[in-house]
Protein backbone atom coordinates (compact mmCIF):
# COMPACT_ATOMS: atom_id res chain seq x y z
CA UNK A 1 0.00 0.00 0.00
CA UNK A 2 1.09 3.11 -0.96
CA UNK A 3 1.98 6.26 1.94
CA UNK A 4 1.29 8.81 -0.81
CA UNK A 5 -1.37 11.14 0.56
CA UNK A 6 -2.24 11.83 -3.34
CA UNK A 7 -2.81 9.96 -6.61
CA UNK A 8 0.27 10.61 -8.94
CA UNK A 9 -0.46 13.15 -11.54
CA UNK A 10 -3.39 14.61 -9.80
CA UNK A 11 -1.40 18.10 -10.13
CA UNK A 12 -1.93 18.83 -6.82
CA UNK A 13 1.98 19.56 -6.31
CA UNK A 14 1.43 22.74 -8.65
CA UNK A 15 -1.37 24.38 -6.54
CA UNK A 16 -0.09 27.85 -5.71
CA UNK A 17 -1.43 29.46 -2.14
CA UNK A 18 -4.18 31.69 -2.30
CA UNK A 19 -2.88 34.25 -0.62
CA UNK A 20 -0.82 34.96 -3.33
CA UNK A 21 -3.83 34.52 -6.22
CA UNK A 22 -7.77 34.85 -6.17
CA UNK A 23 -8.33 31.40 -5.99
CA UNK A 24 -10.33 30.09 -2.94
CA UNK A 25 -9.44 26.70 -2.28
CA UNK A 26 -11.47 24.30 -1.06
CA UNK A 27 -11.18 21.46 2.25
CA UNK A 28 -9.88 18.82 -0.72
CA UNK A 29 -7.42 21.01 -2.02
CA UNK A 30 -5.87 22.47 1.81
CA UNK A 31 -6.05 18.53 3.08
CA UNK A 32 -3.95 17.34 -0.18
CA UNK A 33 -1.35 20.14 0.33
CA UNK A 34 -0.88 19.46 3.97
CA UNK A 35 -0.72 15.63 3.47
CA UNK A 36 2.27 16.77 0.86
CA UNK A 37 3.94 18.81 3.31
CA UNK A 38 3.43 15.92 5.99
CA UNK A 39 5.30 13.39 3.29
CA UNK A 40 8.39 15.54 2.67
CA UNK A 41 8.74 15.61 6.35
CA UNK A 42 8.36 11.84 6.37
CA UNK A 43 10.93 11.95 3.12
CA UNK A 44 14.06 13.87 5.77
CA UNK A 45 13.26 11.46 8.73
CA UNK A 46 11.26 14.24 10.88
CA UNK A 47 7.57 12.01 10.82
CA UNK A 48 7.31 8.38 11.47
CA UNK A 49 5.35 6.72 8.88
CA UNK A 50 2.57 5.44 11.24
CA UNK A 51 1.91 9.26 12.20
CA UNK A 52 1.61 9.86 8.62
CA UNK A 53 -0.91 6.85 8.15
CA UNK A 54 -2.91 8.25 11.13
CA UNK A 55 -3.29 11.78 10.11
CA UNK A 56 -4.56 10.58 6.47
CA UNK A 57 -7.04 8.41 7.63
CA UNK A 58 -9.01 11.16 9.23
CA UNK A 59 -8.21 14.07 6.60
CA UNK A 60 -9.44 11.23 4.02
CA UNK A 61 -12.49 10.75 6.14
CA UNK A 62 -13.12 14.97 6.65
CA UNK A 63 -12.35 15.38 3.09
CA UNK A 64 -14.63 12.65 1.31
CA UNK A 65 -17.15 14.69 3.54
CA UNK A 66 -16.85 18.32 2.85
CA UNK A 67 -13.83 17.81 0.37
CA UNK A 68 -15.56 20.13 -2.23
CA UNK A 69 -16.62 22.83 -0.58
CA UNK A 70 -14.28 26.09 -0.42
CA UNK A 71 -13.11 26.88 2.27
CA UNK A 72 -15.12 30.11 2.73
CA UNK A 73 -17.97 27.83 3.51
CA UNK A 74 -16.34 25.90 6.35
CA UNK A 75 -17.73 26.44 9.56
CA UNK A 76 -16.96 25.43 13.26
CA UNK A 77 -19.89 23.38 13.35
CA UNK A 78 -18.25 20.68 10.70
CA UNK A 79 -16.11 19.73 13.30
CA UNK A 80 -19.35 18.34 14.99
CA UNK A 81 -21.59 17.10 12.33
CA UNK A 82 -18.28 15.14 11.31
CA UNK A 83 -17.73 13.71 14.80
CA UNK A 84 -21.33 12.67 15.21
CA UNK A 85 -21.20 10.93 11.89
CA UNK A 86 -18.64 8.15 13.34
CA UNK A 87 -20.73 6.81 16.81
CA UNK A 88 -18.32 4.15 16.51
CA UNK A 89 -16.01 6.57 17.86
CA UNK A 90 -16.40 5.62 21.64
CA UNK A 91 -13.27 6.49 22.99
CA UNK A 92 -12.30 10.28 24.23
CA UNK A 93 -8.99 9.68 23.09
CA UNK A 94 -9.98 8.81 19.58
CA UNK A 95 -12.13 11.21 19.08
CA UNK A 96 -9.49 13.92 20.89
CA UNK A 97 -6.68 12.16 18.13
CA UNK A 98 -9.56 12.81 14.89
CA UNK A 99 -10.47 16.67 15.89
CA UNK A 100 -6.75 17.50 16.48
CA UNK A 101 -5.34 15.98 13.21
CA UNK A 102 -8.37 18.35 11.78
CA UNK A 103 -7.52 21.53 13.02
CA UNK A 104 -3.21 21.16 12.69
CA UNK A 105 -4.03 20.69 9.18
CA UNK A 106 -6.02 24.21 8.57
CA UNK A 107 -3.66 25.40 11.41
CA UNK A 108 -1.08 25.03 8.87
CA UNK A 109 -2.67 26.27 6.30
CA UNK A 110 -3.16 29.35 8.31
CA UNK A 111 0.19 29.26 9.09
CA UNK A 112 3.41 28.01 7.52
CA UNK A 113 1.50 26.88 4.43
CA UNK A 114 -0.15 30.32 3.44
CA UNK A 115 -3.20 29.50 2.48
CA UNK A 116 -5.89 31.05 4.81
CA UNK A 117 -5.90 33.94 6.89
CA UNK A 118 -7.10 32.00 9.68
CA UNK A 119 -7.94 29.04 10.93
CA UNK A 120 -11.94 28.01 10.39
CA UNK A 121 -12.02 25.49 12.88
CA UNK A 122 -11.30 24.99 16.34
CA UNK A 123 -11.56 22.47 19.16
CA UNK A 124 -15.04 21.83 20.27
CA UNK A 125 -15.91 21.57 23.94
CA UNK A 126 -17.94 19.66 26.15
CA UNK A 127 -18.73 17.42 23.43
CA UNK A 128 -16.94 14.19 25.42
CA UNK A 129 -15.57 13.73 28.75
CA UNK A 130 -11.69 14.81 29.17
CA UNK A 131 -9.45 12.08 27.82
CA UNK A 132 -7.86 10.41 31.20
CA UNK A 133 -4.83 8.50 31.46
CA UNK A 134 -4.92 4.53 31.03
CA UNK A 135 -5.80 2.58 34.11
CA UNK A 136 -2.81 0.98 35.61
CA UNK A 137 -3.09 -2.26 36.67
CA UNK A 138 -2.79 -3.04 40.01
CA UNK A 139 0.43 -5.66 41.42
CA UNK A 140 -3.34 -8.14 41.95
CA UNK A 141 -4.27 -7.79 38.59
CA UNK A 142 -1.38 -8.62 37.72
CA UNK A 143 -0.60 -11.54 39.49
CA UNK A 144 -3.70 -12.83 38.07
CA UNK A 145 -3.45 -12.44 34.30
CA UNK A 146 0.10 -13.87 34.75
CA UNK A 147 -1.66 -16.86 36.85
CA UNK A 148 -4.17 -16.97 33.51
CA UNK A 149 -1.37 -17.54 30.78
CA UNK A 150 0.28 -19.58 33.00
CA UNK A 151 0.78 -23.24 30.80
CA UNK A 152 -1.91 -25.46 30.46
CA UNK A 153 -1.35 -28.88 32.10
CA UNK A 154 -3.29 -31.17 29.42
CA UNK A 155 -2.24 -31.36 25.84
CA UNK A 156 -5.73 -30.07 24.92
CA UNK A 157 -4.88 -26.42 25.35
CA UNK A 158 -1.15 -26.97 23.89
CA UNK A 159 -1.67 -23.58 21.73
CA UNK A 160 -2.77 -22.11 24.92
CA UNK A 161 0.01 -23.07 26.71
CA UNK A 162 2.79 -22.01 24.30
CA UNK A 163 1.06 -18.68 23.27
CA UNK A 164 0.49 -18.05 27.30
CA UNK A 165 4.53 -18.44 28.11
CA UNK A 166 5.15 -15.89 25.47
CA UNK A 167 3.03 -13.65 26.24
CA UNK A 168 3.93 -13.90 30.02
CA UNK A 169 7.82 -13.23 29.00
CA UNK A 170 6.68 -10.24 27.10
CA UNK A 171 4.71 -8.91 30.08
CA UNK A 172 7.40 -9.07 32.93
CA UNK A 173 9.76 -7.68 30.33
CA UNK A 174 6.71 -4.55 30.18
CA UNK A 175 6.40 -4.40 33.85
CA UNK A 176 10.18 -4.42 34.66
CA UNK A 177 11.12 -1.86 32.45
CA UNK A 178 8.65 0.52 31.86
CA UNK A 179 8.76 0.14 28.16
CA UNK A 180 6.53 0.87 25.34
CA UNK A 181 4.61 -1.87 23.74
CA UNK A 182 6.15 -1.55 20.34
CA UNK A 183 9.57 -1.07 22.42
CA UNK A 184 8.37 -4.76 23.57
CA UNK A 185 7.65 -5.86 20.15
CA UNK A 186 10.06 -5.02 18.39
CA UNK A 187 12.94 -5.37 20.94
CA UNK A 188 16.38 -7.15 18.59
CA UNK A 189 18.73 -8.49 20.23
CA UNK A 190 21.50 -7.05 18.53
CA UNK A 191 20.16 -3.79 20.41
CA UNK A 192 20.90 -4.87 23.79
CA UNK A 193 24.20 -4.09 25.68
CA UNK A 194 25.00 -6.61 28.03
CA UNK A 195 27.46 -4.93 29.75
CA UNK A 196 26.05 -1.42 30.74
CA UNK A 197 22.66 -3.73 31.22
CA UNK A 198 20.70 -1.30 28.47
CA UNK A 199 18.80 -1.57 25.36
CA UNK A 200 19.70 1.03 23.02
CA UNK A 201 16.48 2.00 20.30
CA UNK A 202 17.81 3.96 17.72
CA UNK A 203 14.29 4.03 16.47
CA UNK A 204 11.24 5.09 18.77
CA UNK A 205 8.70 7.11 19.34
CA UNK A 206 10.45 10.50 20.60
CA UNK A 207 13.03 9.90 18.03
CA UNK A 208 12.40 13.18 15.87
CA UNK A 209 11.77 15.38 19.23
CA UNK A 210 15.25 14.53 20.54
CA UNK A 211 17.43 13.22 17.89
CA UNK A 212 18.89 11.13 20.67
CA UNK A 213 18.90 6.87 20.67
CA UNK A 214 16.49 5.81 23.36
CA UNK A 215 18.34 4.03 26.32
CA UNK A 216 16.10 1.18 27.75
CA UNK A 217 17.28 0.30 31.70
CA UNK A 218 16.62 -3.22 31.50
CA UNK A 219 16.54 -4.37 35.92
CA UNK A 220 15.38 -7.43 36.37
CA UNK A 221 14.89 -7.99 32.91
CA UNK A 222 18.35 -8.59 32.53
CA UNK A 223 18.32 -12.41 33.96
CA UNK A 224 15.46 -13.12 31.87
CA UNK A 225 16.62 -12.19 28.55
CA UNK A 226 20.00 -13.87 29.56
CA UNK A 227 18.07 -16.93 30.25
CA UNK A 228 16.08 -16.71 26.52
CA UNK A 229 19.55 -16.16 25.29
CA UNK A 230 21.11 -19.38 26.54
CA UNK A 231 18.12 -21.48 25.41
CA UNK A 232 16.66 -20.09 22.59
CA UNK A 233 19.20 -21.20 19.60
CA UNK A 234 18.00 -18.44 16.83
CA UNK A 235 19.00 -15.78 19.05
CA UNK A 236 21.20 -13.86 17.07
CA UNK A 237 19.50 -10.91 15.76
CA UNK A 238 15.82 -11.43 15.40
CA UNK A 239 13.10 -10.40 17.87
CA UNK A 240 13.72 -10.81 21.41
CA UNK A 241 9.76 -11.46 22.00
CA UNK A 242 8.27 -13.99 19.48
CA UNK A 243 4.25 -15.35 19.61
CA UNK A 244 4.02 -19.04 19.79
CA UNK A 245 5.12 -19.46 16.18
CA UNK A 246 8.56 -17.98 16.49
CA UNK A 247 7.50 -14.71 14.67
CA UNK A 248 7.32 -11.30 16.18
CA UNK A 249 4.37 -10.22 17.31
CA UNK A 250 2.06 -8.12 15.68
CA UNK A 251 -0.07 -4.99 17.55
CA UNK A 252 -3.03 -7.06 16.52
CA UNK A 253 -2.19 -10.19 17.88
CA UNK A 254 -0.25 -9.11 21.13
CA UNK A 255 -3.26 -7.22 21.53
CA UNK A 256 -5.88 -9.97 20.98
CA UNK A 257 -3.44 -12.17 22.80
CA UNK A 258 -3.57 -9.88 26.12
CA UNK A 259 -7.21 -9.43 25.76
CA UNK A 260 -8.13 -13.01 25.85
CA UNK A 261 -6.10 -13.62 28.78
CA UNK A 262 -7.20 -10.89 30.41
CA UNK A 263 -11.08 -12.33 30.45
CA UNK A 264 -9.73 -15.56 31.52
CA UNK A 265 -8.74 -13.71 34.82
CA UNK A 266 -11.61 -11.65 35.19
CA UNK A 267 -9.92 -8.54 34.39
CA UNK A 268 -11.44 -4.44 34.00
CA UNK A 269 -12.06 -4.29 30.56
CA UNK A 270 -10.49 -1.32 30.23
CA UNK A 271 -6.89 -2.67 30.88
CA UNK A 272 -4.81 -2.77 27.93
CA UNK A 273 -0.97 -4.22 27.37
CA UNK A 274 -0.10 -0.33 27.85
CA UNK A 275 -1.66 -0.33 31.12
CA UNK A 276 1.80 -2.00 32.41
CA UNK A 277 3.90 1.52 31.28
CA UNK A 278 1.26 3.24 33.81
CA UNK A 279 1.87 0.42 36.54
CA UNK A 280 5.61 1.25 36.49
CA UNK A 281 5.15 4.97 36.70
CA UNK A 282 2.91 4.77 39.51
CA UNK A 283 5.03 2.27 41.40
CA UNK A 284 7.86 4.13 40.70
CA UNK A 285 6.32 7.39 42.08
CA UNK A 286 6.19 5.56 45.20
CA UNK A 287 10.02 5.63 45.68
CA UNK A 288 11.45 7.99 42.72
CA UNK A 289 11.35 11.60 41.72
CA UNK A 290 9.35 13.05 38.44
CA UNK A 291 12.46 13.74 36.84
CA UNK A 292 13.76 9.93 37.43
CA UNK A 293 11.14 8.21 36.46
CA UNK A 294 10.84 10.38 33.23
CA UNK A 295 14.79 9.31 32.49
CA UNK A 296 13.52 5.48 33.10
CA UNK A 297 10.59 5.93 30.54
CA UNK A 298 12.16 7.59 27.99
CA UNK A 299 10.07 11.21 28.60
CA UNK A 300 12.11 14.28 28.00
CA UNK A 301 10.45 16.35 30.34
CA UNK A 302 8.42 15.74 33.52
CA UNK A 303 4.94 16.84 31.96
CA UNK A 304 3.43 13.48 31.19
CA UNK A 305 4.85 11.36 34.47
CA UNK A 306 2.07 13.58 36.53
CA UNK A 307 -0.60 12.56 34.03
CA UNK A 308 0.52 8.88 33.87
CA UNK A 309 0.43 8.86 37.88
CA UNK A 310 -2.71 10.32 38.43
CA UNK A 311 -4.39 7.35 39.87
CA UNK A 312 -1.55 7.27 42.34
CA UNK A 313 -3.50 10.19 44.18
CA UNK A 314 -6.76 7.35 44.64
CA UNK A 315 -4.43 4.42 45.91
CA UNK A 316 -5.44 4.45 49.53
CA UNK A 317 -2.65 2.44 50.65
CA UNK A 318 -0.02 5.09 49.51
CA UNK A 319 -1.56 8.01 51.03
CA UNK A 320 -1.78 6.24 54.16
CA UNK A 321 1.78 5.61 53.92
CA UNK A 322 2.88 9.20 52.88
CA UNK A 323 1.30 10.60 56.05
CA UNK A 324 2.50 8.47 58.24
CA UNK A 325 6.17 9.68 57.17
CA UNK A 326 5.15 12.86 57.71
CA UNK A 327 3.59 12.40 61.41
CA UNK A 328 6.05 14.51 63.54
CA UNK A 329 8.23 12.45 65.37
CA UNK A 330 7.01 12.45 69.09
CA UNK A 331 3.24 11.93 68.08
CA UNK A 332 4.91 9.00 66.18
CA UNK A 333 6.03 7.53 69.56
CA UNK A 334 2.88 8.50 71.81
CA UNK A 335 0.57 6.75 68.71
CA UNK A 336 0.49 3.24 70.81
CA UNK A 337 -0.86 4.42 73.84
CA UNK A 338 -3.99 4.89 71.80
CA UNK A 339 -4.43 1.35 71.10
CA UNK A 340 -4.46 0.32 74.86
CA UNK A 341 -7.35 2.27 75.25
CA UNK A 342 -10.83 0.49 75.80
CA UNK A 343 -13.58 3.24 76.99
CA UNK A 344 -14.51 6.85 75.63
CA UNK A 345 -13.70 8.01 79.01
CA UNK A 346 -10.51 6.51 79.21
CA UNK A 347 -9.47 7.90 75.38
CA UNK A 348 -11.01 11.26 76.92
CA UNK A 349 -8.51 11.56 79.44
CA UNK A 350 -5.74 10.06 77.51
CA UNK A 351 -5.94 12.85 74.60
CA UNK A 352 -6.08 15.44 77.72
CA UNK A 353 -2.69 14.59 78.97
CA UNK A 354 -1.05 13.98 75.74
CA UNK A 355 -2.36 17.57 74.76
CA UNK A 356 -0.77 18.40 77.87
CA UNK A 357 2.47 17.36 77.11
CA UNK A 358 2.28 18.72 73.77
CA UNK A 359 1.79 21.96 75.05
CA UNK A 360 3.94 22.29 77.86
CA UNK A 361 1.88 20.47 80.52
CA UNK A 362 0.92 24.24 81.50
CA UNK A 363 4.51 24.90 83.14
CA UNK A 364 5.75 28.15 84.16
CA UNK A 365 8.76 28.89 82.35
CA UNK A 366 12.11 28.80 83.84
CA UNK A 367 13.19 32.34 85.04
CA UNK A 368 16.96 32.72 83.75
Amino acid sequence: MSILPFPRGSGVSSLTPSLLTDHVPTVAEVIASYLAACLLRLQCGALAAETLAKRKLYLDDFAAKYGPRSVNQCRAEDLVQWLLSHPDWRSSHTKADAVGVIIACFDWAAGAGQWLMRSPYERPRGLWKPPRPRSHATPEEYLALMQAARPAPSKVHRKRRTRGTCLRLALFFALCTGARTKEVRELRWSQIDWQRGIAVLSQHKTEAKTGKPRLLALGRARRLLQWLWRHRPDAVDGCVFVNSRGEPWTKNSFARAFAKFARLAKLRPELKPYSLRHTFCVEALKQLGDRQIADLMGHSSTQYIGWYGSEARDDAAYLTELAEQLTPPRARRQAHLFDQVEDDAELVELLRRTLERLQGGGKKPRRR
